[in-house]
């Protein structure tokens, strides 16, 4: 088609963009007949005929280089050919003819675009189809400038393991700390002198040269890129990172790498966490980075902060409703010493802290969503990452935080020691995935070293992990769900995943109500089994019916052989509360922390003892025995574990009677009063037991204002005389409130989740400010109180 375009130009034309002088005579060109044989010297294979070949013969000035790299010349006074789509092109002196062959070549660019658009979204279609995987790797690279032979933690070089070797070692670790009483300087800074006189001449000689060998920055800054090259991971996260700018930047980049940093925030620290990922997997979309508060100063105020953590959310390019937040963190060191443990909970909490603000300011934490995951990589310096994961969820319970789902489902990955030193073997780098979200495809084998690191082949102190990923489809998940779901009805002292929520209850339903009629009978709980591919005996699926059928739910009446989901769900609430709670390692390893006296028990004093070292935000000892009030345990009566972990379930879980009306799980006309409530289970008990206790005959008749308001007089601690006047106050709208019964009292309620629905309409009516103030806005209330507050 080219070609007869060509053939068939008029004798006077002018080429859309070109220049008047760019006009031509078809005689002055010299158009070839495309049966003709063109010229051997000139003549090449393009995409579609030799375009390209024309192009580079071109710009070579009349020179045109084969295949094999020959030059070749056109023969004098024979007139060169630019092959063309269907022949060749002639061309002589004039212009023109250059114009021509340019013709040609934007005929094929024209193409070729339209074959390359077409060709990626046939690619896009493709890539749709099959669910997202990716590869995560976390890599602890040793930072530069302490990446030192010479440090009292290696002396690769000398024999420090025997007995003896031990000995010396601590006598070193105890010189190299050694400071002047007066000063407060260190007595023996810089090498050699803090080995003087404990290790001989050849001894430090040894330490020397193998720092030479292996440990010298610039001897390892390139075995560290070859390293992660070598992984070949989507997204990377690199700790005690130091030279982001000036090297591993630039370096990856040049591979196809982006990626961000954050310092540490002690000014003599160079290193800090960074976060890489491949440009042609990932789109940036943002960061967030947090500086650990280790501790502050009660007189001054003044806060030391050590390490920190980065966080950052990225978009598929193929899926783009795929979202990942990675986090890359270093938690503070020496994981043997207890009371650095307490200092990494306090940072692990301020983490999960962050994490919940992120993904809320970007809508990535609906439990029902799952277009975001969550993984959390990096060196957590400790050897027990259950206890960490149990400490924060009580933090969270205790001081009434955010608890992102990511805090019950993170799975961390098996793995071998991940440091090897002379010094040490241990695990400590992890790679946590949200298991709810994410499926474990593979993970990279660890060696078992022999020898130290790092050395000729391992150029840092620790191992890289490296982990393959899948995200779950809607109906992995759901599936999931309800495996748990069963696994706690059939076998509830033996299971321990996490707890599922109210929405996580809701989404595993889908699987039971085959048919979306609302309701559950014998024969789909069979066939929903045998659709997981359960092995369950000829007894266990009647009994489990039974007691679906059997479980307490006010104003439902159950039709002969089906079960609906109010049932559903509170037949697993109560195998949760009856038999679960010991069953959940993360919670055991918690309760042992604060049971700092190992009698089995957590008295105020010792609550309060853990809150002030381990807790993010500052915490008074009235707050920590608050904690106890609302379990409804007397003054100086010590927790028990069933209590204290049923507490935190019930704090991260069951959100209260809001939440339960919102989800119309139970209509709010539907609910006659708050005993109804703490039966299904959809209010926390603490909260039921509270107003039970304090107003039994109102409670009983639904009077939610009286027990309101004797509530807030005992959470302010007013006089017992007030409690009727308060009580009186929220019922009758006409009457002012008791003083001290405004803003802190009721925000301080709805913290504690303990406001009923029916008391809210009466609280708008008579302060919506206050009500507003106290964060009880929103669609939750608004579902709850039919439309009462806007």
């Amino acid at each position: 088609q080219v070609h007869s375009q060509i053939a068939g130009l008029p004798p006077r034309v002018c080429l859309p963009g070109a220049s008047p002088l760019s006009m031509f005579s078809a005689h002055e060109s010299h158009i070839v007949d495309p049966r003709a044989e063109p010229f051997a010297g000139c003549r090449g294979k393009g995409l579609f005929g030799g375009g390209p070949l024309a192009a580079g013969w071109l710009l070579s000035g009349g020179r045109a280089q084969s295949s094999r790299g020959r030059s070749m010349a056109c023969t004098a006074g024979t007139p060169p050919k630019v092959p063309g789509p269907a022949g060749a092109v002639t061309l002589g002196s004039d212009a023109g003819a250059l114009a021509a062959a340019v013709a040609i070549l934007q005929v094929e660019v024209s193409v070729l675009r339209t074959q390359l658009a077409e060709n990626q979204e046939a690619l896009r279609s493709l890539a749709s189809a099959v669910p997202l995987e990716f590869t995560v790797a976390q890599y602890n690279i040793l930072a530069g400038y302490l990446g030192q032979n010479t440090q009292p933690w290696f002396l690769y070089g000398v024999d420090l393991n025997s007995a003896e070797g031990r000995d010396r070692r601590e006598a070193i670790v105890s010189k190299f700390y050694e400071r002047d009483l007066e000063t407060g300087q260190f007595k023996n800074k810089g090498w050699p002198h803090y080995v003087r006189g404990l290790l001989t001449d050849e001894e430090i000689q040894n330490v020397e040269t193998y720092d030479e060998m292996h440990f010298r920055w610039e001897t390892r800054r390139q075995r560290l890129v070859a390293q992660t090259l070598e992984l070949d991971a989507d997204v990377v996260s690199l700790v005690e990172c130091d030279h982001f700018e000036d090297f591993f930047q630039p370096a990856l980049s040049e591979y196809g790498y982006d990626g961000v940093h954050r310092k540490r925030p002690r000014h003599s620290s160079h290193d800090g966490c960074a976060i890489f990922w491949k440009r042609t997997k990932f789109d940036f979309v943002d960061q967030e980075g947090v500086d650990f508060i280790d501790r502050v100063d009660p007189e001054t105020g003044r806060m030391t902060k050590d390490r920190c953590a980065l966080l950052v959310l990225l978009r598929s390019k193929t899926h783009p409703a795929k979202r990942v937040i990675m986090i890359s963190v270093h938690l503070a060191r020496n994981p043997e010493d207890f009371a650095q443990e307490r200092l990494r909970t306090k940072q692990v909490a301020q983490v999960f802290r962050l994490l919940s603000d992120f993904a809320g300011r970007h809508s990535a934490e609906d439990p029902t969503g799952g277009d975001t995951s969550v993984l959390m990589c990096g060196d957590l310096n400790a050897t027990n990452f259950s206890k960490l994961r149990g400490l924060s969820l009580a933090l969270a319970a205790i001081t009434s935080s955010k608890v992102h789902p990511f805090m019950w489902d993170a799975q961390d990955v098996p793995t071998r020691a991940t440091s090897v030193t002379t010094a040490r073997n241990v695990r400590i780098d992890c790679l946590f995935f949200q298991s709810s979200r994410l499926m474990l495809i593979n993970c990279k084998f660890l060696p078992e070293l022999e020898d130290a690191i790092p050395n000729e082949r391992h150029p840092s102190d620790h191992l890289p992990l490296l982990c393959r990923f899948r995200f779950q489809s809607e109906l992995d998940r759901d599936m999931a769900l309800a495996r748990t779901w069963f696994q706690v009805m059939q076998y509830p002292t033996c299971c321990t995943a996490p707890p599922l929520t109210m929405e996580e209850q809701k989404s595993a339903w889908v699987i039971f109500d085959w048919n979306n009629e609302g309701t559950l009978t014998f024969t789909k709980l069979r066939r929903a089994a045998q659709f997981l591919a359960l092995q369950m005996d000829h007894e266990t699926t009647p009994e489990i019916f039974a007691r679906l059928r059997k479980a307490e739910v006010p104003c439902s009446s159950p039709a002969s052989g089906v079960v609906d989901f109010a049932r559903f769900s509170a037949a697993y609430e109560t195998a949760i509360h009856s038999h679960r709670n010991e069953q959940l390692p993360d919670l055991v390893e918690a309760f042992h922390a604060f049971d700092v006296n190992g009698d089995g028990k957590i008295a105020p004093e010792e609550l309060y003892a853990m809150l002030r070292e381990c807790s993010p935000i500052p915490v008074s000892e009235e707050e920590s025995r608050v904690f106890f009030r609302e379990m409804h345990v007397g003054e100086g009566v010590a927790l028990t574990y069933e209590e204290f972990s049923g507490r935190i379930i019930d704090s991260s879980r069951l959100p209260g009677l809001r939440t339960a009306c919102a989800t119309g799980v139970l209509p709010p006309r539907k609910m006659p009063g708050l005993r109804s409530a703490a039966a299904a289970r959809w209010l926390p008990q603490p909260a039921a037991r509270c107003f039970s206790t304090w107003a039994p005959a109102r409670f009983v008749q639904g009077g939610f204002a009286a027990a309101l308001g004797q509530l807030i007089c005992r959470r302010r601690g007013l006089a017992s005389q007030a409690a009727p006047a308060a009580a009186a106050a929220a019922a009758d709208p006409a009457r002012p409130l008791p003083p001290g019964c405004r803003r802190g009292c009721l925000a301080h309620a709805s913290r504690a989740r303990l406001l009923p629905w029916p008391a809210l309409p009466r609280l708008s009516a008579r302060s919506p400010v206050l009500v507003r103030a106290a964060g009880l806005g929103g669609a939750a209330v608004t579902a709850v109180t039919g439309g009462f507050l806007r």
